[in-house]
């Protein structure tokens, strides 16, 4: 039997590759199942997939159906079974590496908060419709989050994203398949353009309802009544498969799935088998976009960094290691402030409360006369606290303590504002040099903790030392680089390696404008990728180039040049 076997006598033609499905069911009756025989016919026919996995159990991919032997090599992103870890913010960038590096991937969201989740996913499909040429085929799980019939905030984006893809990916080679068992909240005008509907078993009148007037409309209207009798008593794995374009309408028997179920619900007392065998994914040939996260991951896992630490420990007060004492413990320091930057999310939080917990001791204070109020009009005939009361409030819950016991990341922070001084660093300089994400709670909790010590202070949008903090620093501060090379060796060892391409080519350049194209050129990369775009912002954030109309070019002032 010829094309894609996903029943006994059935089999569906190798051009759904490109084509447009909804897979409409009740939970466990097998949707997200039958979806899986369908990549698993895909993929034998060496065609490339993508999953949208929300619920992280599409991983079984990656084994056989005993869990003995191994499955496809199908890169999971995400999730507990991660091949390579998945941050929200990263949807372009792996589409464009997806499209570049034609691999087949699983996007396990199943570890991200909703929002978090439909940011991915609408960045994720945008991309690879403005880069993909070549036949490959999206299933997106539980797609009635990213595409419902009533969108509510950033869901309007992400099925403005679906709707573009099924409507018009074809043309640019993206077959898609919709996965759901709310078939009557599946955006309606999403659904009435696909060219297949699989239906499993389903109850709900509305449900029916959806799918049967999508069949009487496509194919038959006979047909659809036959259909609205058997769907509520249709055996698990059993499916109407229906399609005007492919003149199909048939009952069909799904096969046996031939790798592993990791979607499959557990038996109440049964221990779910983890599989042995899984197909291994070689990282480095998936790009050095990818490689880098996977390093970065290992770096920050915190029971690496405590092994590392104990190790270290272990050393110290060893004979014949006195001499190497000093370095051990700087080692450790480190090691210990990129665990406190791992787990230091809550450590924000924490912080953020102790603050809300100080203005409200301090609006007490002032309110009950025990710190002397400023002349106001009488409270009770006021229905907002005046703006010279918030702002005693505010110094008051910020109170400069120069005994606070800086942690290794906010040590790093404070190193570079002295290393600097007298000149000021931004915000993103600052984050750039000591490759931290400026916009997370570790950040957050950090830059609180430099604030209520006294030891920076902000003027004119850029961070300075303050007094205090360059005497915390004393003489560990680093020497202020001076000259060109100085400052290229200092962010050497900070960029990636294709930052490190594009910044040596523009030094050379001595502040001359070089358009991206022969920047791409010069590096060997498409101006055009995301990568491309991820180096440029690198550069962009530590302040060593400006983009503009005439193309790019590095910043005499901070390179000396």
């Amino acid at each position: 039997m010829n094309g894609l076997r996903i029943g006994e006598k059935f089999a569906l033609p190798l051009e759904f590759v490109t084509s447009t499905q909804a897979i409409l069911a009740r939970k466990r009756s097998g949707k997200s199942y039958t979806a899986s025989v369908e990549a698993e016919e895909l993929l034998t026919a060496g065609q490339q997939i993508a999953v949208i996995d929300p619920t992280g159990a599409w991983w079984g991919l990656k084994s056989s159906a005993d869990g003995k032997e191994a499955g496809f090599p199908v890169v999971v992103f995400g999730g507990e079974h991660a091949d390579v870890p998945l941050e929200s913010t990263a949807g372009e960038v792996l589409a464009h590496t997806l499209v570049e590096q034609r691999f087949s991937a699983v996007f396990d969201l199943s570890l991200m908060g909703v929002a978090e989740a439909i940011r991915f996913v609408t960045a994720f499909m945008n991309e690879l419709f403005r880069v993909n040429r070549a036949a490959m085929h999206l299933f997106i799980d539980e797609a009635d989050a990213y595409c419902p019939q009533k969108p509510f905030g950033e869901e309007a984006k992400s099925l403005h994203a679906v709707k573009r893809l099924v409507k018009q990916g074809g043309i640019r080679g993206i077959g898609v398949t919709m996965i759901t068992q709310r078939a009557q909240v599946l955006n309606k005008d999403v659904l009435s353009q696909v060219d297949i509907l699989t239906v499993l078993r389903m109850s709900h009148p509305l449900d029916v309802k959806a799918a049967t007037d999508w069949i009487a409309s496509e194919v038959d209207v006979k047909f659809s009544q036959e259909v609205k009798t058997d769907l509520p008593s249709l055996p698990v794995g059993t499916a109407y498969v229906c399609s005007a374009p492919l003149h199909i309408g048939e009952r069909v028997e799904i096969r046996k799935r031939k790798t592993f179920n990791s979607g499959a619900t557990p038996k109440p007392g049964e221990v779910k088998i983890e599989p042995k065998v899984l197909a291994e994914v070689d990282i480095e040939q998936l790009g050095e976009q990818i490689a880098a996260t996977v390093e970065r991951a290992k770096a920050n896992d915190p029971k690496q960094l405590q092994k590392r630490i104990k190790e270290l420990e272990s050393q110290i007060g060893k004979p014949g290691n006195n001499e190497e004492v000093g370095v051990l413990k700087e080692t450790i320091a480190q090691l210990q402030g990129e665990a406190d930057k791992v787990d230091a999310e809550l450590d924000g939080y924490r912080l953020r409360l102790m603050e809300a917990v100080g203005i409200a001791k301090s609006l007490y204070e002032v309110l009950s006369g025990e710190i002397a109020p400023v002349k106001r009009a009488p409270l009770p005939e006021q229905r907002f606290i005046p703006t010279t009361i918030t702002k005693r409030i505010k110094s008051a819950s910020r109170p400069v303590n120069n005994d606070v016991n800086l942690r290794a990341g906010a040590r790093r922070m404070l190193s570079v504002l002295a290393q600097w001084y007298p000149s000021g660093r931004t915000e993103s300089q600052v984050a750039a040099q000591v490759q931290m994400k400026k916009t997370g709670g570790t950040w957050a909790a950090y830059k609180s903790d430099l604030r209520n010590g006294g030891y920076f202070e902000v003027r004119d949008g850029l961070w300075f030392a303050t007094e205090a903090g360059r005497d915390y620093v004393g003489s560990d501060a680093p020497e202020m680089p001076s000259t060109t090379q100085d400052v290229v060796r200092l962010w050497g060892e900070k960029l990636r390696l294709g930052a490190r391409n594009m910044l040596d080519v523009l030094v050379e350049k001595r502040g001359r404008h070089v358009s991206k194209e022969d920047l791409g050129s010069a590096i060997g990369m498409e101006a055009s990728g995301g990568t491309f775009s991820a180096y440029l912002s690198d550069l962009r954030q530590a302040g060593l180039i400006l983009v503009d109309r005439d193309g790019v070019r590095a910043n005499k002032e901070t390179l000396f040049l």
